[in-house]
């Protein structure tokens, strides 16, 4: 899955970096030996829908990938891979407060080898 955020703004609804985490999807899926039975174009479109169908302006979209249960064994050969694509609406991630009087953030280098 990817957890995706769109943002209310005067131009009006943003999907946040859409192309990209649609694109970390599809890399984690080829990982995964997951062959996902859409574009990424079409994946981008469905989200841009989904936000647009419910309405929502400031929003949290879950796109999700996973393999079907036609089969039940070791191998997942055989399997659907299916994809969906859930949003809600969800306020500032660290809550009003957050957003009024600001945070306070400590970053630390970490490098993943």
């Amino acid at each position: 899955f990817e957890g995706v955020r769109a943002y209310d703004t005067v131009n009006g609804t943003a999907i946040f970096r859409l192309q990209e985490h649609t694109q970390r999807l599809f890399n984690s899926g080829k990982i995964l030996r997951m062959k996902i039975p859409f574009s990424v174009e079409q994946v981008n479109e469905a989200q841009r829908a989904v936000v647009k169908a419910n309405g929502l302006k400031s929003a949290y979209i879950r796109p999700l990938i996973w393999i079907g249960s036609e089969k039940l064994g070791v191998s997942p050969k055989g399997n659907q891979v299916h994809l969906m694509v859930a949003a809600w609406s969800w306020g500032a991630y660290l809550g009003e407060d957050g957003l009024k009087r600001g945070i306070r953030v400590k970053t630390s280098s970490y490098t993943r080898h």
